[in-house]
C-alpha cells in the first residue's frame, strides 16, 4: 500500500493532503507501516509546495449570517481544521460558505460547521454530536501519537506540518465506494459536480439553512437504472462501473 502511494505525483495542494490521508489510513491498515516508512526516500513523490494562500484556520473569524441557537461548540484538545479535513480529496459532499464555514450532509444528515479560534461550531446539540458526528469526524482517535512516527523524515514532517488539523472522515461506504469509482481520472471539481448531480437526480431533497441539499442514493435505487438514465452525470466510462457496483453490492 504504501508503495502505491508514494508512486502518486500531484501538484495541487489539495492533492498534498490527499497524501495525508493516504498516510494516516495506510498507518491504520498496514501492520508493517512504520518500517517501510524509515525505508521511504524523499526523491519518491512531489515535495509539498506551501502556497501563498493563508489556511482557514488561520483567518480571523468574521460575523456570520447562520444562527443555530441549539448548537454545539467543540473544543478540541488538538488541531482541527475544517479547511484541510473538507479540502484534501477525501470527501466530496461538503461546501463552504464562507472562509470558515461550511454545509454538507452525510448519512443523509445535514450539518453546519464554524471554524472558530479555540475550536468549531457545529449546528447540532451536543448529544447529536457524540451520537452521530463524534465518530464522523474520528475524533476517538488521538493522531498525535502518530506525529512522532510520520515525522520521520523531511518530506513527511513538512507533510505533517502542512496539514495538521487534518481528520479522516468515517464515510459511509457505499457511498465512499461511488465517490472512488467517479474519481479514477478526474478532478475534484469533476468528482463533486458528477456526484452532485447524482444525488439530486436519485437522491431525496433536505431543507437546511436556506439550502436545499440531496441524500446519497442507496445501492438499490441506483441498480434499477440504466446508462440513459445516469447520462445527465457525464461520467462517460464510469457510469459502467457505477451500474455493475450497485448491481453487486
Amino acid at each position: 500500500m504504501i508503495h502505491q502511494i508514494a508512486a502518486r505525483r500531484h501538484s495541487r495542494p489539495a492533492c498534498h493532503l490527499l497524501h495525508i490521508c493516504d498516510i494516516i489510513t495506510a498507518y491504520i491498515y498496514d501492520t508493517n507501516f512504520t518500517a517501510r516508512l524509515r525505508r521511504w526516500p524523499l526523491d519518491t513523490i512531489t515535495a509539498i509546495q506551501r502556497k501563498d494562500r493563508p489556511h482557514a484556520d488561520e483567518h480571523k473569524m468574521k460575523s456570520s449570517a447562520y444562527d443555530f441557537p441549539n448548537g454545539y461548540f467543540f473544543a478540541s484538545q488538538e488541531p482541527f481544521s475544517l479547511f484541510h479535513t473538507f479540502e484534501c480529496g477525501q470527501c466530496f459532499r461538503w461546501n463552504a460558505v464562507s472562509e470558515n464555514e461550511y454545509i454538507g450532509i452525510a448519512n443523509g444528515r445535514p450539518l453546519y460547521a464554524r471554524q472558530e479560534e479555540n475550536g468549531i461550531f457545529f449546528s447540532c446539540t451536543k448529544e447529536e454530536f457524540e451520537k452521530e458526528w463524534f465518530t464522523y469526524f474520528d475524533l476517538q482517535r488521538s493522531y498525535s501519537p502518530l506525529e512522532s512516527i510520520f515525522t520521520q523524515n523531511e518530506f513527511m514532517t513538512r507533510a505533517v506540518e502542512y496539514g495538521r488539523g487534518l481528520r479522516i472522515l468515517k464515510q459511509d461506504p457505499w457511498e465512499t465506494l461511488v465517490s472512488f469509482l467517479i474519481s479514477q481520472c478526474n478532478n475534484i471539481p469533476r468528482i463533486k459536480k458528477i456526484i452532485e448531480t447524482l444525488c439530486r437526480l436519485l437522491g431525496e431533497p433536505v431543507s437546511f439553512a436556506g439550502h436545499t441539499l440531496y441524500t446519497f442514493p442507496s445501492s438499490s435505487i441506483l441498480a434499477q437504472c440504466n446508462a440513459d438514465d445516469l447520462a445527465p452525470l457525464k461520467a462517460g466510462y464510469r457510469t459502467a462501473y457505477l451500474l455493475d457496483a450497485a448491481q453487486k453490492v
